[in-house]
């Protein structure tokens, strides 16, 4: 947040509103478990770490480069977590 003020970027302060996260409130068990697999797994991770590789290799300014190379490491940790509960939610099921 402070990265982003400091370069005069919108920064979001608030939780959004996702229809997603919102029907994960209605669900239990397995059901809520798959749903959120879904929706938090290993798809959000790589997506992230994507964007994060781009901004790494091609931003234009050199805080921002260098915010995402050193978020990086960060974000392929949460990956493999994210790996390891896909696979203890599919095994346990």
């Amino acid at each position: 947040q402070q990265l982003g003020a400091a370069k005069g970027l919108p920064v979001q302060s608030r939780m959004l509103v996702d229809p997603a996260v919102t029907a994960l409130r209605t669900r239990e068990g397995r059901a809520f478990d798959t749903a959120y697999v879904a929706l938090a797994g290993p798809r959000a991770h790589e997506a992230a770490i994507r964007l994060y590789e781009a901004e790494a290799r091609n931003g234009r300014d050199p805080q921002l480069r260098a915010f995402a190379a050193n978020t990086l490491p960060m974000l392929n940790a949460h990956l493999a977590a994210a790996r390891q509960l896909e696979r203890t939610v599919a095994a346990a099921h």
